[in-house]
């Protein structure tokens, strides 16, 4: 599975990555065929968000180091250093990019931008 990861880098400015997550065969309902399932990660929240259309976030950190899952609509995601991201629904982006100067997240779908945050520890 890809996804996307903005991550602070030791020049204090906001850098994106792709990344992929192995699979692995686990039986997840007893009784029932293996499904391929990732390694686990902690989390202390989930939270739905809908963001109007035009929303502009203008450069800032996260508050906290989350997953972020388009649902409906799309946004664009600059990272400080000028890399630019396209989140279209089914895009997966892990954010921990808290410190630094951060990311711009502005809502271009005239329909606004439905997420889903999954909150980590």
């Amino acid at each position: 599975m890809k996804y996307l990861r903005s991550f602070d880098g030791p020049d204090g400015d906001c850098h994106f990555e792709d990344l992929q997550t192995e699979m692995a065969p686990a039986e997840f309902i007893p009784g029932l065929p293996t499904m391929d399932l990732s390694p686990t990660m902690p989390s202390t929240a989930v939270v739905f968000a809908q963001l109007p259309a035009g929303w502009d976030g203008m450069p800032h950190p996260s508050p906290r180091r989350q997953f972020v899952f388009t649902l409906v609509g799309e946004a664009e995601v600059t990272s400080s250093d000028g890399d630019m991201r396209r989140m279209k629904p089914g895009a997966l982006w892990l954010v921990e990019d808290t410190k630094g100067k951060g990311h711009r997240t502005r809502v271009t779908d005239a329909g606004g931008w439905l997420i889903a945050l999954v909150w980590l520890d």
